[in-house]
């Protein structure tokens, strides 16, 4: 007994359009694409979180907190945060050469 398919053509009315965007869980700035930058020259993103669990061979076991944050927030509230309970903020710049 052999299987047969058929083909079938669905009309579809509506579109929906799914959009990435990232909010800010301070402020609530949101921002379209996958980081804070302003354009295709800016590179701006910002990293909180916490990855914790066991890594075994028959499988993982992890938990990841993490908090998204706009740059304006990361600058002056976390950091001043961080200062002020005594962590040692430091500041790295990088340059690469381009073409």
């Amino acid at each position: 007994m052999s299987r047969r398919y058929e083909k079938k053509m669905i009309k579809v009315d509506k579109v929906i359009k799914c959009d990435e965007f990232i909010k800010c869980d301070c402020c609530g700035r949101e921002k379209k694409g996958s980081d804070w930058g302003d354009n295709c020259f800016h590179e701006a993103e910002t990293v909180v979180m916490i990855r914790d669990g066991d890594i075994y061979p028959e499988g993982d076991y992890t938990k990841t907190v993490e908090v998204d944050l706009c740059p304006p927030c990361f600058k002056s509230k976390l950091i001043p945060f961080l200062s002020s309970i005594g962590c040692d903020v430091r500041t790295n710049f990088e340059k690469e050469e381009g073409l």
